[in-house]
């Protein structure tokens, strides 16, 4: 209406040029340029919103095993998409998991006697896994089901695509009514993503022979039968792909856990879903063929990727931050092309681009356990809070283990109070209880005699425990009151937590060997505030089980920041020399993600200074401890955002709603499509329909960040290209 109008008074200018004064013609088109003005920022005030989909963030420990309910708020449509991502969640696939095996669906050993018959990982783990990633890093989501998808929701009334993108993963079960609504909304604009044995099966598990979409995907299954899959540990490049521009070329070694209930180490080959290429671009191979590839079709796209769980890593040498950026590739690819605003919370508070921690593993090394103070030290003279983990049974008074006299022990003790009360240091555990059950003849001063940790345990009957998880518990329970004993009354980790006596117990396990379901719970029961070894992604985020649908731990897990030099992953300090690390810091800062390169060395060595300087040279960087990352985490927890979007004339207006921000410093980023390459500089924001102060915002490399804190529950940022040609003196470009 506002463009249709200026056209009208520039026409009537010129019909009645020969008639009206010169004065009055400017005054004509200043009048008009004010009142278009105005009536654009009651507009942005006032817009109406289109389609929105809402994000609530993992509940705090508090909440633990409590569903997060994801859902659409939906007003009639508008032909507008909503700027969520929509995950499939296919009931039909569920159902396998309790429908009886019959042939040809493999039976006996090794198979769970139901038609979802491999034991590797259960169905809702895929999705799951994905959605925690989203929820890590503020993506927001819809769950879409196979009842949705039958009766038309993924597409408006007007036939357009009412999300960017779905990401089918493993959706075995899909009914023939789908698979026209599918087509159709990639027909129209959308993409597909799909993963693994996706559209293989019919409701009744029997095998349809292959993709149910095949010809649309470029794709055949290598096998016509359910036993597909192929163990794989290699990844490599074909292209020089935007989904894959962040992963090195060459024959990597791409090693995820097998199962859930696996011990890795980093040196799982993992199953995939083994294809054949026809007309689909080839991204990467694995061991026997295509691993990622994508197809054009309509005016959508179909991508494809063979993981079966594509995201959860183990903690050690696994690559699950680079599979976790190919899917949020993709998410922005999709977002790109529908010229939809991409709403996130943001991870950290505003105004922090991301944040930095330095964890320390001095497991039983009683040299470095002595030399805490010293590193600890230095840390706090430029600004860093260290985290210590260490085996406590190298320096409790009276330990079998004497690397340290009993006097060395109690200097030792005292040099760890003044760590922390002096330099801000935190002490965490490493396990140190109790011996290595799985290897009872070890002498105590022997690398593996604590450092063991309780996936280890679980299958053992050590002498005078009912098993080996009450064994493990045990000895990790005394490792953490050897350390609350050593620093009773002072603040560990956390200023007032000393006297409050609610410091927090932060956990890193040896050999990262705590990813089974039962060392989760037994580090529940513990208390354990924050742990590194389940991995999804770079963001910090609640610890998934794997073996309950909808259940998160009250552990926030750390993931450490892999890195490959060369063909394999580099997961510690250790690992790297200058010129990586700083590679590693450039692209875990560039996510805007958790930096956490842990070291098994101080912090005033070569590689550690180093590591601080260059993290610290990045601009917006929060340095912090693992309590401080767990204490933000909790507040940000309870936030949920429901993004929309409205064009008119335009002009976009991204309007965000919020609710349970429990932190002055809440803030959401909005990644505008062409920033900054064309004239979208022109913003406006409003914060409860009112102009918000140029101290509650700012721009960024990829669009603006608003500051909401705890009372804005509103959000409105408007931007459009054609402002700025036309009314270049009215409107402010922030």
């Amino acid at each position: 209406m506002m463009q249709k109008r200026m056209i009208w008074t520039y026409e009537r200018q010129r019909s009645n040029r020969a008639r009206k004064a010169i004065g009055v013609t400017i005054l004509v088109v200043v009048l008009g340029a004010m009142l278009i003005g105005l009536l654009l920022a009651f507009n942005a005030a006032r817009h109406s919103s289109s389609v929105g989909a809402s994000v609530k963030t993992q509940p705090s420990p508090v909440e633990t095993s409590a569903r997060v309910q994801l859902s659409a708020v939906v007003t009639p449509a508008t032909g507008f998409s909503s700027p969520a991502v929509a995950i499939h969640v296919s009931e039909l696939t569920k159902n396998l998991e309790t429908m009886p095996a019959v042939p040809p669906t493999p039976m006996g050993s090794g198979t769970s006697g139901f038609q979802w018959w491999i034991t590797a990982w259960h169905y809702f783990t895929v999705y799951e896994s994905i959605e925690e990633a989203l929820r890590s890093d503020g993506t927001p989501f819809i769950e879409v089901s196979d009842a949705d998808i039958r009766v038309g929701r993924l597409l408006t009334a007007e036939g357009s695509p009412k999300y960017p993108i779905l990401i089918s993963l493993a959706s075995e079960a899909i009914s023939d009514d789908e698979i026209s609504q599918l087509r159709s909304y990639v027909t129209a604009g959308g993409f597909l993503f799909a993963g693994s044995s996706a559209f293989t099966r019919n409701p009744d598990g029997t095998t349809r022979g292959n993709f149910a979409l095949a010809d649309e995907m470029g794709l055949q299954m290598a096998k016509s039968d359910l036993q597909n899959w192929y163990l794989n540990d290699t990844f490599s490049k074909a292209l020089d792909h935007r989904l894959v521009s962040h992963i090195p070329w060459g024959l990597l070694a791409w090693h995820m856990p097998q199962r859930s209930e696996t011990m890795s180490q980093g040196t799982d080959a993992y199953n995939v879903w083994q294809v054949r290429a026809i007309d689909a671009e080839v991204i990467a191979n694995g061991g026997s063929g295509p691993i990622l590839a994508t197809k054009a079709y309509g005016e959508g796209r179909f991508i494809y990727h063979g993981a079966m769980q594509p995201v959860i890593g183990y903690g050690a040498a696994d690559p699950s931050t680079y599979a976790y950026v190919i899917y949020r590739n993709a998410i922005e690819w999709a977002f790109e092309s529908a010229k939809l605003p991409l709403i996130r919370l943001s991870p950290w508070r505003y105004p922090y681009d991301a944040a930095l921690v330095f964890r320390h593993d001095f497991e039983n090394s009683a040299p470095y356990i002595q030399a805490i103070e010293y590193s600890a030290k230095y840390e706090s003279s430029v600004g860093v809070r260290g985290d210590y983990f260490f085996c406590t049974g190298v320096v409790r008074l009276g330990s079998e283990d004497h690397q340290l006299s009993e006097e060395q022990k109690m200097a030792t003790i005292t040099s760890l109070g003044r760590a922390v009360s002096l330099y801000g240091a935190t002490i965490g555990s490493h396990n140190g209880g109790l011996s290595n059950p799985a290897q009872p003849s070890l002498p105590p001063q022997s690398y593996q005699y604590w450092h063991w940790g309780p996936d280890q345990a679980l299958d053992l009957h050590p002498q005078g425990y009912i098993n080996g998880k009450a064994y493990a518990y045990t000895s990790i329970l005394i490792s953490f009151q050897d350390i609350e004993g050593w620093l009773s009354g002072l603040d560990n980790g956390r200023s007032g937590c000393g006297t409050a006596r609610n410091c927090p117990r932060l956990w890193a396990a040896p050999y990262y060997s705590s990813t089974r379901e039962a060392s989760k719970d037994l580090l529940e029961q513990l208390g354990v505030a924050t742990s590194g070894e389940q991995e999804i992604g770079p963001f910090p985020h609640w610890t998934l089980s794997t073996e309950t649908p909808d259940r998160h731990y009250s552990h926030l897990t750390l993931p450490v920041s892999n890195w490959y030099t060369g063909t394999q992953i580099a997961q510690s300090m250790e690992q790297h020399d200058v010129l990586s690390l700083r590679s590693v810091i450039d692209f875990y800062y560039g996510l805007g993600a958790l930096v956490n390169i842990y070291a098994h060395n101080r912090s005033d060595s070569v590689l550690g200074q180093a590591y601080i300087a260059y993290s610290f040279s990045k601009p917006r960087t929060w340095s912090t401890n693992a309590t401080g990352i767990y204490d933000w985490w909790q507040l940000r927890s309870t936030t949920s955002i429901t993004p929309s979007y409205s064009l008119q004339d335009g002009t976009t207006t991204a309007r965000v709603r919020v609710a349970g921000s429990r932190d002055p410093d809440t803030a959401i980023q909005i990644a505008i499509p062409g920033w900054p390459a064309d004239t979208t500089h022109n913003v406006r924001v409003l914060l409860n329909e009112m102009p918000a102060t140029q101290n509650d915002y700012r721009t960024t490399s990829v669009g603006v960040e608003v500051r909401v804190g705890t009372t804005a529950s509103t959000v409105d940022v408007s931007y459009g290209p054609l402002l700025k040609t036309m009314f270049p003196l009215i409107i402010k470009t922030q």
